[in-house]
C-alpha cells in the first residue's frame, strides 16, 4: 500500500459560522429574527467556503483523488456514467478512467461516445482503465 494520504478537504472549518452566530446573538434580537439571520449567515458562509475550497484548483484536487484511489489497489472497479460524451459526464468518465476504473459510457449517440472514448484514451495513457460504450436513452424504458 502506498504512503499517500487521503486528500485534505478544501473547505475551512466551522469557526467562521460560530463567530457569526455569536455576533448575531449579541444583539438580543427577537427569536424569529435571530433564527432568520442565523440561517442566512450559515447558508452564505457554507456556500463561500465550498466555493473557495473545491473551486480554487479543481484539477489538482481531482488528480490527488485519482492518485489516492490508485494507491488503494482494490482491483477492478466498474462505473456507469450517463451522458459521458460531453460536459460533466465526460470529465467524470475521464477521471474514473485515470483512476483505473472499467468505465461504461451510457450515451444516446454512439458516434459521439466513440469520439469521447478516443479523446479520453489519447489524453490519458492508462493500462488499467477500460472504456466501453452502451446505448442508453433516459427517455426510453426499453433502454
Amino acid at each position: 500500500m502506498s504512503n499517500l494520504q487521503v486528500p485534505e478537504p478544501r473547505v475551512s472549518s466551522t469557526q467562521g459560522v460560530q463567530k457569526a452566530f455569536k455576533w448575531i446573538k449579541s444583539f438580543w434580537l427577537p427569536t424569529h429574527v435571530n433564527m432568520y439571520l442565523l440561517s442566512v449567515a450559515e447558508t452564505v458562509l457554507t456556500v463561500a467556503n465550498k466555493f473557495n475550497g473545491a473551486h480554487k484548483n479543481p484539477k489538482e484536487y481531482l488528480n490527488s483523488l485519482v492518485e489516492y484511489n490508485i494507491s488503494l489497489n482494490q482491483g477492478q472497479k466498474v462505473a456507469i456514467v450517463t451522458g459521458a460524451n460531453s460536459g460533466i459526464g465526460y470529465v467524470t468518465a475521464e477521471y474514473l478512467y485515470k483512476a483505473g476504473y472499467y468505465v461504461i459510457l451510457a450515451c444516446r449517440n454512439e458516434q459521439k461516445a466513440n469520439e469521447a472514448i478516443k479523446s479520453i484514451k489519447s489524453n490519458n495513457k492508462n493500462e488499467d482503465g477500460y472504456l466501453k460504450f452502451i446505448k442508453f436513452d433516459g427517455n426510453s424504458l426499453q433502454s
